[in-house]
């Protein structure tokens, strides 16, 4: 409760009351810190809030507890890369469930992406009612990697890869069924992440991840079908590291798939997301030296 007037004698008087009524009638005490008088220009902390007349900000502890828990993520669930400028997240990791004589202690099994996704979506609900756009849009810009793991619509958010697993098809499904596997693995790279699709000794790229794929990493579509897709990009995957580090340069993220082993209906694949830290992170795996050859640069698939 906030109690506001222009008479200090006034304030002293409700207080006093309030105190008296909680002592005698309930054998409660005011805390301490509430029994100040504040002026009203230094703002009034309540529910998480400094607040004005005009306008509100959050408490620092608030963006504090949130830098915490982002920061916690981050160490336990991402590993360095390119000299520290990105980062990995394996996408198919779950929490480990710890248990004593038999009962379960600690976090619920399941992917720590969707408990971090918990985690944004109630300081977003929070944040969005205040003057708190700044600091928001500053956690992702410092932060590639959300970007990585969330699609964003302002203070929306929504998991890119909601099945880590991709429900991949056996690898002896019908190859008319090829395309809906495909799909399935690009579902959350939208316009601005490569999904690296791995095909024997090649990795490929088909419809829209085709023409990014053209434009990001140089590559030259060739006539060569997939299930119902026409046309193919691609180079040999022992090349990967290069053009992952081309790619993490110029796209938010890129996701690389690698079948776990067994041909049973049940198979899926193992996501490896990879992103920059940030835009002058980016900058600086740009900036690395390549001994790419020429035909190489050329993005012949035929190499």
């Amino acid at each position: 409760m906030v109690l506001l007037s222009t008479d200090r004698e006034q304030l002293v008087a409700w207080r006093d009351a309030i105190a008296l009524f909680l002592r005698e009638r309930l054998a409660l005490e005011l805390r301490p810190g509430t029994r100040e008088l504040l002026p009203l220009a230094g703002g009034v902390e309540f529910v998480g809030w400094k607040t004005w007349w005009n306008h509100r900000v959050p408490r620092r502890q608030t963006l504090g507890n949130l830098t915490v828990a982002l920061d916690r993520f981050a160490l336990g669930w991402t590993k360095p890369a390119f000299g520290g400028a990105a980062v990995r997240i394996d996408l198919t990791r779950r929490q480990p469930v710890r248990r004593v004589r038999g009962r379960a202690f600690g976090a619920a099994p399941g992917s720590p992406v969707e408990a971090l996704r918990d985690v944004l979506a109630s300081y977003a609900g929070h944040l969005s009612h205040g003057n708190a756009g700044t600091q928001w849009e500053e956690l992702w810009r410092t932060r590639g990697w959300l970007a990585g793991l969330f699609a964003r619509d302002r203070w929306q958010l929504a998991m890119r890869w909601p099945e880590p697993s991709v429900a991949a098809l056996p690898p002896t499904a019908a190859e008319s069924r090829y395309g809906d596997r495909y799909r399935r693995a690009i579902v959350g790279a939208g316009d601005d992440c490569l999904v690296f699709w791995r095909v024997g000794r090649f990795v490929e790229f088909h419809g829209p991840q085709r023409v990014l794929a053209e434009r990001v990493l140089g590559l030259r579509s060739v006539p060569i079908g997939r299930g119902d897709y026409a046309f193919t990009a691609g180079f040999p995957f022992q090349l990967s590291s290069i053009f992952v580090a081309r790619a993490v340069a110029a796209v938010t993220s890129v996701v690389l798939l690698s079948a776990k082993t067994g041909r049973s209906p049940d198979a899926t694949h193992r996501l490896t997301l990879v992103a920059a830290r940030s835009a002058a992170d980016r900058a600086q795996i740009r900036r690395r030296p390549s001994h790419m050859s020429s035909k190489l640069q050329n993005g012949d698939m035929s190499a």
